[in-house]
C-alpha cells in the first residue's frame, strides 16, 4: 500500500529537526550586494608592573572598559572585540630555578617562566548601539599573576604586562576601510 501523504510528512519532520539542530546563519550587516565599510579599532595599554615575593606571591587586576561613544560615521565599535595579554617575567634573588607563574586571563590559564601572551574574547553587554552614560555598554576581564612556589624560595619575579584591546564595526555604504583607529572607551585597571 503506498501512502505519499505519509512519505511526505516524514520527510517534512526530518528536515524540521535537522533545521532545529543546525547553527542559525550568521546575520550580514547589510543585505548581500550591498557594499560594506569596515572599521578597525584597536588600543594598547601597559599594566601595572608586578613583583611577586613571598609576603605578595599573586596579584589580580581587574580591567573595564566602557563604550563612551559611537564611533566614526556613528559606527559601533564593540563587536568581535578581543584581548591579547602579554608579558615577560625575570626573576631576582630567588634561591635554585625562577619558579614558573601562573597567569590567569579571563578563562585562559597558562604557566610562564620568561614570557607569555594570550589572547581571549570581549564581550560587550548594554545598549551598544547607542552608548551613553546613562545607558552603559561595557565588557570587563581580569588577569591575575601567582609564582607557582607561592614564593617559598624567596626573592622576586617581576612581571611588565601590557595589554591590546581590538575590535571593529560594519557600515552599509561606500568607502575604504579603516584601520588603525582608537576606540571611544575607557579603560580602568583596578587592583582589589
Amino acid at each position: 500500500m503506498n501512502q505519499p501523504w505519509l512519505v511526505r510528512a516524514v520527510l517534512a519532520a526530518s528536515a524540521a529537526g535537522l533545521l532545529a539542530t543546525s547553527a542559525p546563519a550568521p546575520t550580514p550587516a547589510s543585505p548581500p550586494g550591498v557594499p560594506q565599510k569596515t572599521y578597525g579599532f584597536e588600543r594598547t595599554l601597559a599594566g601595572e608592573s608586578v613583583a611577586l615575593t613571598l609576603d605578595q606571591p599573586s596579584a589580580l587586576f581587574l580591567i573595564t572598559i566602557r563604550a563612551d561613544a559611537l564611533g566614526p560615521d556613528g559606527v559601533q565599535s564593540t563587536e568581535e572585540a578581543t584581548v591579547q595579554v602579554v608579558g615577560s617575567i625575570s626573576a631576582s634573588e630567588v634561591e635554585g630555578e625562577a619558579p614558573p607563574v601562573s597567569v590567569l586571563v579571563g578563562n585562559s590559564q597558562l604557566d610562564a617562566e620568561t614570557s607569555f601572551g594570550t589572547t581571549i574574547p570581549l564581550v560587550f553587554e548594554g545598549t551598544c548601539d547607542a552608548p551613553a552614560e546613562s545607558a552603559p555598554c561595557q565588557a570587563s576581564f581580569s588577569v591575575q599573576f601567582a609564582r607557582k612556589d607561592d614564593g617559598t624560595q624567596g626573592g622576586s619575579v617581576n612581571l611588565d604586562w601590557s595589554f591590546e584591546l581590538t575590535s571593529s564595526g560594519v557600515l552599509a555604504g561606500k568607502g575604504e576601510d579603516q584601520a588603525g583607529l582608537d576606540p571611544p572607551w575607557t579603560v580602568e585597571i583596578e587592583q582589589p
